[in-house]
């Protein structure tokens, strides 16, 4: 549970990037680097906006479907830039 502690308020949505070795195997450092340079933020950050923090994650149980990440509740496998832009897109919008 410590990855849950915070020292400041996270953003309403919460976009976590998959690190363990599967995703990694399957791409996630690029996914990661692409969310970064598009938020404009790093882990454990937040948009300017407030909308989104940008957490790492050491497996979502989705190995089968890497990289893997999971915005709110919800996991997403297979993940490419462009679907992070997508799922960015809508609930920054």
């Amino acid at each position: 549970f410590y990855h849950h502690f915070r020292t400041q308020k996270p953003g309403r949505h919460i976009l976590q990037i998959c690190r363990a070795e599967s995703c990694q195997s399957m791409g996630s450092e690029a996914l990661e680097a692409h969310a970064k340079k598009c938020l404009n933020i790093d882990y454990h950050q937040t948009t300017s906006d407030q909308k989104i923090t940008l957490e790492p994650v050491y497996c979502l149980g989705n190995c089968a479907l890497s990289p893997a990440v999971m915005l709110d509740e919800e996991v997403y496998g297979r993940v490419t830039t462009k679907d992070l832009e997508d799922l960015v897109a809508e609930v920054a919008a």
